[in-house]
């Protein structure tokens, strides 16, 4: 009997360890969020924000862009002007990554706008 605990408490532990993985996983995607923002004049090489989005609209993968195309249906500069000021002003900003293009792509599925 001392040989099945001994195999059956190894198979416990790894589950227990998945079982923190997903949960810690699914409490990261539900409070925090990445908004990429692209490379513009102001900001040449672009950045992207790890930030809390609970209690906000924000979406896990957000950029200006996105934000203009949902609330105006397109992207212009006064309107990407709005949005940076809403990312300035609005969530708490946990760190500053470099730029991701995947992410920002994710943020406007797979659509580009001009600089």
């Amino acid at each position: 009997m001392s040989d099945y605990t001994e195999l059956a408490t190894p198979k416990k532990h790894r589950l227990w360890w998945i079982w923190l993985v997903l949960v810690v996983l699914v409490v990261f995607y539900f409070v925090f969020g990445f908004i990429t923002i692209q490379p513009i004049g102001a900001i040449p090489d672009g950045v992207t924000l790890l930030v809390v989005r609970a209690g906000t609209q924000l979406k896990f993968f957000d950029s200006p862009d996105a934000m203009c195309e949902r609330s105006a249906g397109g992207v212009s500069l006064l309107c990407r002007m709005a949005a940076l000021s809403a990312v300035a002003d609005g969530p708490t900003i946990v760190a500053r990554l470099p730029y991701v293009a995947s992410f920002y792509l994710a943020s406007t599925g797979g659509a580009t706008y001009e600089k």
